[in-house]
């Protein structure tokens, strides 16, 4: 496989580029670029030898930590949200989605060291959690996974909170 380069969609002809073969995930591309230009969301696509192989979307969303519910407003906690990873249909099962996400969470870790951004979520469909967890994320709430027959979808984060600064704050106080 050759080089994936990743950039964020730049006009309407690159928001739908391919088939990922989910009907939902389509939906949300073909409205991809108008939501990027009225600064709802980002989104990028990922090139292989010229052509465009993936898709994902970025959305800002806040957490409640009464509830660990979505909420878009508000004094919560700041998080970053991947709406969507896409990959074309033809070049699944290549190795191009993990590429893309571990480059993703590269961007979003240095985006959340600068800014008051702690989390990164995505909910992920019940058969890929697994995957996700590799790349550490965690399940909402509580770190436990809900019975497969209770969710089609699972949220899930990394919490990018510098826990060690935390722990010395605290310990600094007592």
């Amino acid at each position: 496989m050759g080089q994936i380069t990743i950039k964020e969609i730049t006009a309407e002809c690159d928001s739908v580029p391919f088939d990922c073969g989910e009907h939902d995930i389509q939906t949300l591309m073909a409205g991809a670029y108008a939501a990027s230009i009225l600064k709802q969301v980002a989104v990028f696509n990922a090139f292989l030898d010229e052509s465009i192989v993936a898709q994902y979307m970025l959305s800002t969303v806040f957490l409640s930590d009464d509830n660990y519910t979505w909420s878009y407003g508000g004094h919560l906690f700041a998080g970053i949200k991947i709406e969507y990873l896409a990959v074309a249909k033809e070049k699944q099962g290549m190795g191009i989605g993990t590429c893309v996400l571990e480059e993703a969470i590269r961007n979003l870790r240095d985006l959340c060291e600068k800014l008051p951004i702690r989390f990164i979520f995505i909910e992920s469909v019940y058969s890929k959690t697994d995957w996700y967890l590799d790349f550490g994320f965690d399940y909402l709430p509580s770190g436990v996974k809900p019975p497969q027959e209770d969710a089609f979808v699972v949220p899930m984060c990394i919490d990018m909170m510098g826990k060690d600064a935390v722990e010395a704050y605290i310990d600094s106080l007592v």
